[in-house]
């Protein structure tokens, strides 16, 4: 019988250690550096960035001040690194990651020479239309398709098994949820350039 409450501290020992680990591969942070900030031992670091252990809140909050990152980003409560409320608020409620949030926003689309009104006034546009379209969230649910197949075949290979038929069959679904996200793709691209232009048709009578 599974243990739900030790499946889900495992998770988030997991999720603690996968961004703790790349915050620190991000900033070049080695765990004796970290160690000596936080003043504990290098291998106390080494639990966390395993996943064996969390660290207590006294700790934690040490972590996120030498790194700049929120706590709630680092134990997974957001997807948003930064101190911003108005990004840590947009973040909570989309699940949007801090850099997503800014790519997508007025300030990263400056109007420049080349950028006119209408052409900023169409990114959004269209930016709108992917976001609304019934087979975007299809296409994104179906990337767990895709991971599954292409992490079985890696694990596959590192695992040195010579059989050609079950290497095939892997590279064979791998490649059908591929083809399946780009079809989607395609015809999302296909509806939203058609919406767009019979809109601009219909305000041009």
């Amino acid at each position: 019988m599974t243990n739900t409450k030790t499946d889900n501290q495992q998770e988030r020992n997991l999720l603690f250690a996968i961004r703790l680990n790349q915050i620190m591969k991000e900033n070049e942070i080695s765990q004796t550096t970290m160690a000596n900030y936080i003043g504990c031992t290098r291998q106390a670091i080494s639990q966390y960035t395993s996943g064996k252990n969390l660290p207590n809140i006294e700790v934690l909050f040490h972590i996120s001040k030498f790194l700049n990152v929120t706590t709630d980003w680092l134990v997974g409560l957001s997807n948003a690194k930064t101190h911003d409320a108005s990004i840590q608020s947009i973040s909570k409620k989309t699940g949007l990651s801090e850099k997503a949030i800014i790519n997508i926003s007025n300030d990263s689309f400056a109007l420049e020479d080349n950028h006119t009104l209408k052409y900023h006034f169409l990114y959004f546009t269209y930016l709108n239309k992917v976001l609304e379209h019934e087979k975007f969230t299809q296409i994104v649910t179906s990337l767990q398709d895709v991971y599954s197949t292409y992490k079985s075949l890696m694990d596959y290979k590192n695992a040195n098994v010579n059989n050609e038929d079950t290497l095939d069959e892997y590279k064979s679904m791998h490649a059908f949820y591929l083809w399946t996200i780009e079809t989607k793709f395609t015809s999302i691209v296909s509806d939203v350039v058609k919406d767009v232009y019979e809109e601009e048709i219909e305000v041009n009578k």
